[in-house]
């Protein structure tokens, strides 16, 4: 994977704005892209492009921006083409020629061919820019899960893009600032794909690409897919989708293990995670490493669900054993890199994982996506059991704890949506709380926002027509949530923060549309979620381990921040000054939240929603830290400066000199 950036603005014409923001994307994007970097410039337009990379596929003639033959298309391309192999000989077949190995190349030739709708042939993970100078368009693109990122700007009469935000504020004129309506949102725990917590910043939603015409200066976001969850009921014996799916996964894995660099695989002792490294160990005839996450603490600990699988599958596994303030440094630098406010400690710990990956491995397969394609959480259970019985009362899961309840004004929620998105019962548990947490506008703001503005802002109104509520779930998820938050905090920014690539074999978008299509039964049945992996994991692995309820990953936030032992480290964050700069929450609330949080057993059901608040607001005040207050202090903690870059030199960097 790799870094991309760029800028269209009539600045781009004048070399020392090349001279100030060429060396500062070279510092803050370089753990994206440690191997070589390199910018274009057009004479045509004013538009820069520029790329870091992590040399993966076509590694000796891979170099970025990549042009055509006639240097007229021009492409800044962060990701991976699993299927880019076949594309190229079906390209060869028709005339093309290609001039590197690299998997990018074959986007360019396909826009050729076909434009924007090439991005319906493509199957991967990626996030591009692509400049065709003989039109004067811009196109920006993203996959259809959002597994990369790609966030825009529009400002001052420029358009800005980059892998991470802080690319973005790579040029100092550009206001940093807290959007208040997006914040009002987290706050009501909600994620939506296309916004960021910053002003005037926004995602590219999945599944999207974006045009930008230089003449007019006019954007247009188009849809290229969408979950297919309407799709047609597969109606085939049992025996034979079970044996499809395993096909089918197994596919997916193995396109997604690299040929010219080693890979590796996280293990965390679940279902998901055991089954790809079981499938890669048929399917790959190389040893590699595993990677897995250990507590001091016993009642977190998973160590032991991992260890039947490492003996019988003869893996090397290097453990990262967490205790107390553990984490205290990596959820710094996991805020660095994530840039949003987060409700949990999981991606510094995420973070730890990735550095130590990352010593023995470039790419390591990861298994993100089957809880929200199978319908893997606790919570799917409790829908089903609302819509098959009319009983709504249940365990409902908040924030990683487990509180029993009805699922709130579910008639409202129902006649609105036409079922019954669990976000919605999330939020009602907490939208009590924000009377008390929040001060000044924010809390005022926080009465009167209304949870159907919100939706009918971010979703269009047929977007859940006809969806059972389980069904429902899923789409909101990996249309908010997923996108925002998990594959962001969880994936990517803390795999890129270690220059190593993440790979998810459940999210290859043909099997998710199969998934999509399989009967209700398939993936939930009585109590068993995820059926049809466990049923294809039969005789592969352990019983205990294919049959193995689905766990809850909650690690021990304030313990493993050493908040209480070290309270000096996190007072900066935390002062008097900081909660009235911010204005955001009432200090006094806090300090009552963290006195219970000191006071709660572990396992006590409390101990992980008070926790997940008080986060939330400690990661709030970091995040303003790092990027409002002190941006410049931290660049230098983070991504110090390459300084100055000779810009016309080849040898630094395998630069494209303006053409």
């Amino acid at each position: 994977m790799c870094g991309i950036a760029g800028v269209v603005s009539r600045r781009v014409l004048s070399d020392a704005f090349l001279h100030e923001i060429i060396p500062a994307w070279v510092a803050l994007l370089q753990h994206r892209g440690p191997d070589e970097w390199g910018w274009y410039r057009c004479s045509r337009w004013p538009v820069l492009l520029f790329h870091r990379r992590l040399a993966i596929t076509g590694i000796q003639n891979g170099q970025q921006p990549l042009p055509d033959e006639r240097k007229t298309l021009w492409l800044s391309y962060n990701g991976e083409i699993y299927n880019y192999l076949d594309l190229r000989e079906a390209l060869l077949a028709k005339g093309h020629r290609f001039r590197s190995d690299t998997d990018g190349e074959v986007i360019l030739h396909l826009f050729k061919d076909m434009g924007m709708r090439a991005l319906e042939s493509l199957n991967g993970d990626f996030a591009f820019a692509l400049y065709d100078a003989g039109s004067g368009k811009l196109f920006l693109a993203r996959d259809r899960f959002g597994v990369k990122p790609l966030y825009y700007a529009v400002k001052n009469g420029a358009l800005y893009f980059s892998s991470e935000i802080k690319g973005i504020f790579a040029d100092p004129a550009f206001p940093r600032a807290i959007d208040g309506e997006t914040l009002q949102n987290h706050l009501q725990t909600f994620y939506f794909a296309e916004e960021t917590i910053f002003q005037d910043v926004r995602q590219l939603k999945p599944g999207h690409y974006l045009s930008y015409d230089l003449h007019s200066g006019s954007i247009q976001i188009s849809t290229y897919w969408n979950p297919p969850f309407r799709t047609t009921r597969r109606e085939e014996p049992e025996a034979d989708l079970v044996e499809e799916f395993r096909q089918r996964f197994t596919a997916s894995v193995r396109q997604r293990i690299p040929g010219e660099v080693q890979v590796g695989a996280y293990l965390s002792g679940g279902l998901d995670s055991s089954a790809i490294v079981q499938t890669m160990k048929a399917a790959y005839p190389e040893p590699f490493p595993v990677f897995s996450i250990g507590f001091n603490n016993k009642y977190y600990n998973e160590l032991t669900y991992t260890e039947e699988l490492v003996r019988s599958l003869d893996l090397s596994q290097f453990v990262v054993q967490i205790g107390k303030g553990g984490l205290k440094h990596a959820f710094l630098k996991s805020l660095w890199h994530s840039e949003i406010p987060v409700l949990n400690t999981h991606g510094a710990a995420k973070q730890l994982l990735a550095v130590t990956a990352r010593q023995h491995c470039k790419v390591v397969l990861t298994g993100e996506g089957a809880d929200e394609l199978l319908m893997g959480y606790g919570l799917f259970a409790h829908l089903h059991q609302a819509e098959h019985t009319g009983h709504k009362k249940g365990k409902a899961s908040v924030l990683g704890g487990q509180l029993a309840g009805d699922l709130k004004q579910y008639q409202a929620v129902k006649a609105f949506f036409g079922a019954y998105p669990y976000a919605m019962q999330r939020h009602f548990y907490l939208h009590q709380i924000n009377r008390w947490l929040l001060a000044g506008q924010y809390r005022q703001a926080s009465g009167q926002w209304d949870w159907r503005d919100a939706m009918r802002k971010h979703f269009e109104a047929e977007t859940f027509a006809g969806l059972n509520s389980p069904e429902a779930t899923q789409l909101f998820f990996l249309r908010a949530d997923f996108p925002a938050y998990l594959l962001n905090y969880l994936g990517d920014r803390q795999e890129m923060s270690a220059s190593l690539e993440g790979r998810v074999p459940f999210l290859d978008h043909t099997l998710a549309e199969f998934m999509c299509a399989l009967p209700y039964s398939l993936k939930f049945r009585d109590t068993t979620v995820k059926y049809i992996l466990r049923e294809a994991m039969r005789g592969q692995l352990g019983e205990s381990l294919r049959l193995r309820p689905k766990q809850v990953f909650y690690a021990p936030a304030f313990e493993s921040l050493g908040y209480f032992d070290d309270p000096g480290f996190f007072r900066p964050f935390t002062n008097a000054e900081t909660f009235k700069e911010t204005g955001v929450f009432n200090p006094l609330f806090y300090q009552a939240l963290i006195r219970l949080i000191r006071l709660l057993p572990a396992g006590h059901r409390l101990l992980p929603v008070a926790e997940s608040v008080a986060v939330f607001v400690l990661s709030l005040h970091i995040v303003y830290d790092l990027f409002i207050r002190k941006f410049d202090y931290w660049q230098k903690q983070y991504a110090p400066s390459a300084g100055a870059l000779p810009l016309q030199d080849y040898d630094v960097g395998k630069i494209y000199a303006q053409v």
